[in-house]
C-alpha cells in the first residue's frame, strides 16, 4: 500500500480533532466568580448588589469578618438564566470560594416547570456536556416534611430529549400538600460539577424553583492531613467505647446512669480491615469487619453474641483535634439494628503528637461540648477523654 503524504496525513489529524471552539469550557466557576477566590475579591466583583449584613443590637456578638465570612448572598438581579437570579456564595474554612449556587423562580404549573427545567438542562448540556441523575435516587432536596406531607413518593429517571442527558423526577402522590415534582440533574469534571435543580408547588408561597450550583470539592489541606492519618492510624492507643443503655440491648446488666462504657480491646484498623473486642458485662463481643476507601465501616460479631445485640453494624471512623493542640482524637460511630431498637456504639482513643501544655481556650472549647453531650449521647465520653488526653483541669 502507498504512503500517505505528510500535508494528508496532518490534513486528517486536523479534521479528526476536536474542534477547540466547540470543547466544553472549563468548570471553573461562574461569570465573573472563580473557584479559590476570598471572599473579599468576591465581594469588589463589580455590579452585584450584595446584602449587607443588618445592624446589630447592643450587645450582639460582633458582625463576621469579611475578609473570612462563609458566605455572601446577593439581591436578585439580571443574570443569563433570568433577570431575578439570587446568588449566594460559600467558601470553605481557609477562606476559599467552592460554590456558586444560582437561583430563580416564577409561576408555572409542574408541566410548564418541567419544561423550563428541560430548556435550561438542554443550555447547559450543550455547553459543558452530559448529565446524570444527581444525587442519590430517593433523597429529596426538599427535606421539609411539611412542605413534603409524608405522602407517597415516587422517583424514575427520564431522559433529556434530544440529549444524552438523563435526570431524576420525582413526585409526591397525592398532592395534599401542594408540593408536585421535583427534578436534578448533575455533570461532573473531577472535583468540580455544575448541578442543576428544580421544585414546583402550588399556591400562594409555591412556584417554580429553579437553581444551578457551581460545586468544587478540591480537598483542602486539613481534609488532605486528616485523610493521611485515618489511612495510618497509630497502633497501640487505648479504645474505650461507650453506648446508650437498652434494657434488653447492648448494655445487659444493671443500668449505670444513662450510658454503659467500657475498654475495646485489640481493635485493628488497617489495610481495609477493622476488628475489636468489646468488654461488655454480658461477656466479650468480637467484631470484625472492613473499611471502604471513604472510611465507611462495616462490621458484625464473630462467634456467639448474647442478648438483644445487633447482627451487623454500618458507621464510619473519623479523626479531629483542636487547632493548635498536639492532640489527635480517633472516633468511631456504629450503628446496628436489634429487634427491638436501634443500638449506637461509640469508640475513641487519643494520639499525643508532642508535649505540650493546652491553652485555657482550648479547654473551655471541649469542656463546652462534653456539657452540651452530657446525658444526651455517649459521644460525652469522647470529649471527655479528649480533655483528659490534653491534660485539662477536669470539667
Amino acid at each position: 500500500m502507498r504512503a500517505l503524504p505528510i500535508v494528508a496525513i496532518t490534513l486528517l489529524a486536523a479534521l479528526a480533532a476536536p474542534d477547540a471552539a466547540t470543547a466544553a469550557p472549563p468548570l471553573n466557576g461562574w461569570g465573573p466568580f472563580k473557584f479559590g477566590m476570598t471572599p473579599l475579591e468576591a465581594h469588589a466583583v463589580p455590579d452585584v448588589p450584595w446584602r449587607e449584613p443588618a445592624k446589630r443590637p447592643p450587645g450582639a456578638p460582633p458582625a463576621p469578618n469579611p475578609a473570612t465570612t462563609p458566605f455572601l448572598m446577593s439581591r436578585p438581579m439580571t443574570s443569563e438564566y433570568s433577570p431575578r437570579t439570587t446568588v449566594m456564595l460559600n467558601f470553605n474554612p481557609e477562606h476559599k470560594l467552592t460554590m456558586i449556587h444560582l437561583s430563580f423562580s416564577d409561576a408555572q404549573s409542574a408541566t410548564d416547570c418541567e419544561k423550563t427545567f428541560q430548556k435550561l438542562l438542554t443550555r447547559l448540556d450543550a455547553k459543558y456536556g452530559p448529565f446524570a441523575p444527581g444525587g442519590a435516587k430517593d433523597e429529596w432536596n426538599i427535606q421539609d416534611m411539611l412542605l413534603r406531607g409524608g405522602m407517597l413518593e415516587r422517583t424514575t429517571e427520564h431522559s433529556l430529549p434530544g440529549s444524552r442527558s438523563r435526570y431524576w423526577h420525582r413526585t409526591v402522590l397525592p398532592n395534599i400538600s401542594g408540593l408536585n415534582l421535583e427534578t436534578e440533574a448533575k455533570h461532573a469534571s473531577g472535583s468540580r460539577s455544575v448541578e442543576v435543580m428544580m421544585y414546583q408547588k402550588d399556591g400562594k408561597d409555591g412556584g417554580c424553583v429553579q437553581s444551578i450550583a457551581f460545586t468544587d470539592s478540591t480537598p483542602t489541606k486539613a481534609q488532605l492531613e486528616r485523610e493521611a492519618k485515618l489511612k495510618h492510624v497509630p497502633a497501640g492507643m487505648d479504645w474505650h467505647w461507650a453506648a446508650v443503655d437498652h434494657p434488653a440491648g447492648m448494655a445487659s446488666g444493671p443500668t449505670r446512669g444513662v450510658f454503659s462504657a467500657g475498654a475495646a480491646e485489640n481493635v485493628k484498623l488497617g489495610g481495609g480491615r477493622f476488628a475489636a473486642d468489646i468488654a461488655r458485662p454480658a461477656g466479650t463481643v468480637h467484631l470484625a469487619g472492613t473499611i471502604s476507601a471513604d472510611n465507611k465501616i462495616s462490621a458484625h460479631p464473630s462467634g456467639a453474641i448474647s442478648g438483644d445485640f445487633p447482627k451487623s453494624f454500618e458507621g464510619w471512623i473519623q479523626t479531629f483535634a483542636t487547632d493548635g493542640e498536639p492532640v489527635d482524637v480517633y472516633e468511631i460511630h456504629l450503628t446496628g439494628k436489634t429487634p427491638s431498637d436501634t443500638a449506637d456504639l461509640w469508640m475513641a482513643a487519643y494520639h499525643r503528637n508532642s508535649p505540650h501544655t493546652p491553652s485555657p481556650e482550648a479547654c473551655r472549647r471541649i469542656a463546652e461540648v462534653d456539657f452540651s453531650l452530657r446525658g444526651h449521647s455517649p459521644r460525652e465520653r469522647t470529649y471527655r477523654g479528649f480533655l483528659q488526653a490534653l491534660g485539662c483541669p477536669p470539667p
